[in-house]
């Protein structure tokens, strides 16, 4: 709550300072606040334009002929551009009110036109600036992921916190999933019920699962009964199988499940997890 009363308050103190800063150099001369400003503003959106296009050249280069892509970070870059995305326009319209307007009659309802654009484009500034951030990667972007999730979610579970407890609880006490250290295995329950409950998927496959990939498949049919919208591609971003030092792929469980005459190994130990 005192975050967002520091951001808002912040948001009125520089929406007050562009309305004296409209207000002065409007009364004093307009030509000069149009053109000093506009060129500030189209300076200020050319320096981050360029800071974000200038690697690409030779990342594409390097894509095309098979060549190593040094710096790039999928994980950073995608939600960075998507905030160029989204925040770009209004700078460019705001750039284009500027230079484009002509003065009003009345002076007030210029001062207030032009003040909500040059807001409008220091709010773009700000969200840029803020993916070129050293804690880009591990501050904002779980804040803003996590702030996604619940709103949208690729898959929900259909039972409550207790039940997904029991889940995991069932998985140690059967040996498929081991700690040694205790404070992680609670940790790991906490993540483990989070996940199916706002329906997200972590950076990286966070559970260690002790199966071959028949008992994989077994359990997550038994696990999909309770997860609506969760596939096997999904599965495999959060459970992770090191059989033979290498993580199975979707097809390879399949396939070993197509291949299989008889049911999984321990059934009766996966169906006591849920509880059959």
């Amino acid at each position: 709550m005192k975050s967002k009363s520091k951001i808002l308050l912040r948001a009125a103190l520089i929406f007050v300072a562009v309305i004296i800063y409209t207000s002065l150099f409007i009364y004093f001369r307009f030509n000069y606040f149009v053109w000093t400003t506009g060129l500030g503003m189209t300076c200020i959106l050319l320096f981050y334009t360029w800071k974000m296009i200038r690697r690409y050249p030779a990342w594409y280069a390097a894509y095309m002929f098979d060549g190593k892509i040094v710096g790039l970070k999928k994980k950073v870059e995608k939600p960075r551009l998507f905030f160029y995305s989204v925040f770009w326009p209004p700078m460019v319209l705001s750039i284009y009110v500027v230079f484009s307007t002509p003065s009003t009659e009345t002076m007030s309802n210029s001062i207030l036109l032009y003040s909500l654009f040059i807001s409008l484009f220091i709010s773009g500034v700000a969200f840029l600036n803020l993916t070129w951030k050293s804690d880009f990667e591990s501050r904002y972007i779980p804040f803003i992921r996590d702030a996604v999730a619940k709103r949208n979610y690729e898959f929900k579970a259909q039972i409550d916190d207790e039940s997904l407890g029991s889940i995991f609880d069932g998985l140690i006490s059967f040996g498929f999933l081991e700690y040694l250290d205790d404070s992680l295995r609670i940790s790991n329950r906490k993540k483990f019920i989070r996940i199916f409950k706002e329906g997200y998927y972590p950076d990286k496959p966070l559970f260690k699962m002790k199966m071959d990939n028949i008992q994989t498949h077994y359990f997550f049919d038994c696990l999909k009964e309770n997860i609506n919208g969760l596939d096997l591609d999904g599965y495999l971003q959060i459970f992770y199988h090191d059989r033979n030092k290498k993580q199975p792929t979707e097809d390879s469980i399949r396939s070993s499940k197509s291949k299989s005459l008889n049911g999984p190994k321990r059934k009766e130990d996966l169906d006591a997890i849920f509880n059959k």
